[in-house]
């Protein structure tokens, strides 16, 4: 909730000068936030015209899917070893390694986004209803990937 928060704060401000956005997007993982904290974060952000780009539990979820389908529940502790072995070099959150995962990860950008969907979509029961919090391992960054794609 605090990443909504900010981000509703935020979007006062920008609008009081004068700036108005298309599209306003958080982005935020589960990590061990609870159920309902984390599903009322993301009913929260849509229902003010956010859209949420999340990953259950880490966000290396999204890195991971640039390599492998990951399906059913992995701890976020297992994802750096995991991503270590896939890219070949210490992977860690240090701002540094963002940078380069950015470029390791460009070319195989499309298959994240068809492995990611076909995640997202395992948990689609037709009924409309999502229960993020129990989708482990999913993630919505590839949708946030897709729309930023879309301007270029």
């Amino acid at each position: 909730m605090a990443v909504v928060q900010a981000a509703i704060k935020r979007r006062k401000i920008e609008n009081n000068n004068g700036k108005e956005y298309d599209h306003y997007w958080v982005v935020f993982d589960r990590d061990e936030t609870p159920s309902e904290t984390f599903n009322n974060a993301i009913r929260v952000a849509q229902s003010i015209g956010f859209q949420v780009a999340y990953s259950n539990q880490a966000f290396e979820l999204w890195f991971l899917l640039h390599y492998d389908y990951v399906s059913g529940p992995l701890h976020r502790n297992q994802y750096a070893n995991r991503l270590g072995d896939l890219i070949g070099f210490l992977y860690s959150k240090h701002k540094d390694t963002a940078r380069i995962m950015f470029q390791v990860l460009l070319e195989r950008q499309q298959l994240a986004i068809e492995n990611a969907q076909r995640l997202y979509a395992q948990y689609d029961n037709g009924s409309g209803y999502r229960n993020p919090a129990e989708e482990e391992s999913s993630t919505t960054v590839y949708q946030l990937v897709e729309k930023l794609r879309s301007f270029m």
